[in-house]
């Protein structure tokens, strides 16, 4: 689910109208990816930024009350300089334009509410798929989600995968997890932490994910331990080109070594990947 419908479900509870704001369009050097989301409620309550921060999200707040009183939506088009642009996320000055857009949030019909649900059903949702239900997991499982990824935590061990020790998951899977992962299949948009430390766990879901297309593959481990465990693929048939793919250690080096740090160097990990980065760590670990 997109993250302007998790936020609706929020909203629905405290407000009969609200606006939406979306950046459609960010001109400038460096210039940042459309799709920011913002709702502000009838009550001046908000939820989620169009931007980083700054003049623009002051901006859409301004113009809420004037589409809500005409109930009509407003194109915004802001001109920013040098600053005002640093605040926004862009390198120097350029333009945003932002569509303020006025919602029935308790109407299933209203038309805004309608395209939100068809464009979440037509593009596919980042998933991260977290094998092995300890204290890493915990940590990380909150941050996959604000990050906007759909959560699914597997574990063979039915007190660990809880949703008390997991609030707020997507997903909870008790059971193998390499056939759990096989199932669950994914692409490009899927993300494959493994946590477990245990072989037995690990490699047939290894097996699985270094063959498949999913974007990212990464494991819980020191690097002495990441030469075995190739070794042990390598004698099963993958390829080079396939080891590759393994990141372990997992996560950026960032110096950490809590369970929340660790989780954190993670999640910012996967999303360097996401973006293209060629970032790698040299993490220690043991």
């Amino acid at each position: 689910m997109s993250d302007a419908l998790r936020q609706l479900e929020r909203v629905r509870a405290a407000e009969p109208r609200a606006v939406l704001a979306t950046l459609v369009r960010a001109k400038g050097a460096a210039s940042r990816s459309a799709g920011g989301q913002m709702w502000v409620g009838e009550s001046g309550a908000i939820l989620g930024a169009v931007t980083i921060g700054g003049c623009v999200d002051a901006r859409v707040i301004e113009a809420a009350g004037e589409v809500l009183a005409t109930w009509s939506a407003r194109q915004l088009v802001i001109s920013l300089n040098d600053d005002e642009a640093w605040d926004v996320g862009l390198t120097c000055g350029g333009e945003v334009e932002v569509l303020v857009e006025p919602v029935n949030v308790r109407s299933e019909e209203d038309a805004v509410i309608r395209r939100l649900r068809d464009d979440d059903a037509s593009q596919p949702q980042p998933r991260m798929v977290i094998v092995g239900a300890g204290h890493v997991a915990m940590a990380l499982a909150p941050i996959a989600g604000t990050l906007g990824f759909e959560t699914v935590v597997v574990d063979g061990r039915e007190r660990y995968a809880t949703s008390e020790r997991f609030p707020g998951v997507d997903s909870l899977r008790v059971g193998m997890p390499s056939e759990i992962v096989e199932q669950l299949g994914g692409g490009a948009e899927t993300a494959i932490v493994l946590l477990t430390h245990d072989y037995k766990y690990e490699i047939p879901v290894l097996r699985w994910a270094l063959r498949s297309s999913v974007g990212y593959v990464g494991m819980l481990g020191s690097k002495r331990r990441a030469a075995a465990i190739r070794a042990l693929l390598s004698e099963d048939g993958l390829t080079d080109a396939e080891l590759a793919r393994l990141r372990i250690p997992i996560g950026l080096d960032l110096g950490g070594k809590s369970a929340p740090e660790i989780a954190l160097s993670i999640a910012a990990e996967v999303v360097a990947v996401r973006a293209g980065r060629t970032l790698r760590s040299d993490r220690q670990e043991s």
